[in-house]
């Protein structure tokens, strides 16, 4: 299923995707992506974003 929000905080984008895990893949814009995937990686404890999306 592919859903499309229309984020104006990022800061409860993250936190609401933390709470859902692995169970969302985020698309993008690209910055945004990058952004949150990169914040999450470092919450759950990972030095880098390759780390964490396995890169």
């Amino acid at each position: 299923m592919l859903l499309t929000y229309r984020v104006t905080n990022r800061e409860a984008l993250r936190a609401r995707l933390n709470e859902l895990g692995r169970r969302v893949w985020i698309e993008g814009p690209e910055d945004v992506r990058r952004e949150v995937v990169t914040a999450l990686a470092r919450a759950a404890g990972h030095t880098s974003v390759e780390e964490e999306v396995g890169r």
